[in-house]
């Protein structure tokens, strides 16, 4: 009975033990795969909207800006406020430049919506 107990433990740790490295080895395998190729692996198939690439925010044109500025003017300078919004329209709508984005919330403001 006396040599049962540490038996038992030591194959609960062996057993932990190969668990943790089998999902490490997985997770390095994972971030070492192509973009693409985890894309492909982590498809959602109840929400395929969230499939959709999302695009780099680096989009600094004088458009852009201009849309910021005047997305600034309307919320009387309210950045919070102005974040919140491109946040939701984000999760709404996914995967649309940054200029569309303010486009269509300087255009809701004006119109009422």
């Amino acid at each position: 009975m006396d040599i049962v107990l540490p038996a038992l433990i030591l194959q609960m740790v062996t057993i932990l033990v190969v668990f943790l490295g089998v999902a490490g080895l997985v997770w390095l395998i994972m971030r070492l795969l192509p973009e693409s190729l985890r894309r492909a692996l982590n498809f959602n198939f109840t929400d395929p909207s969230a499939n959709r690439r999302q695009p780099v925010n680096n989009d600094y044109s004088a458009k852009t800006k201009d849309l910021q500025a005047d997305l600034l003017a309307l919320l009387k300078g309210n950045n919070t406020k102005a974040k919140e919004l491109l946040n939701q329209e984000r999760r709404i709508r996914p995967g649309m430049s940054n200029t569309w984005y303010l486009e269509k919330i300087v255009d809701d403001i004006r119109t009422g919506r």
